[in-house]
């Protein structure tokens, strides 16, 4: 699944959008650590481009590059194989078989 080119795509899509995401949190916590009301709250350019626009970009990049696309049958034949050869070893009830 690893020699797919699209699945390596997603792959740096996933990234784009976690850098995106992280982005944003950094971005707030910088704009709220000298309290309530700072300068930096009422800037309003930083906030759309470090806000609302790394949102955007995260949801768009994951809209076009959709993880079904990606997970295949195979791939759930392969992770219902690897689950069949370590259920033997494991003992919890909760975890059940992927069905194909």
């Amino acid at each position: 699944m690893a020699q797919n080119p699209m699945f390596k795509f997603f792959m740096a899509a996933l990234a784009l959008s976690f850098t995106c995401i992280m982005i944003r949190c950094i971005y707030r916590i910088v704009e709220l650590a000298p309290g309530w009301g700072s300068a930096q709250m009422s800037n309003e350019t930083n906030f759309i481009a470090c806000e609302g626009a790394m949102i955007v970009v995260a949801v768009v990049v994951l809209n076009l590059f959709f993880p079904g696309q990606y997970l295949t049958k195979r791939f759930a034949m392969e992770l219902s194989s690897k689950h069949s050869n370590s259920s033997s070893m494991s003992s919890t009830p909760l975890e059940k078989p992927v069905k194909v």
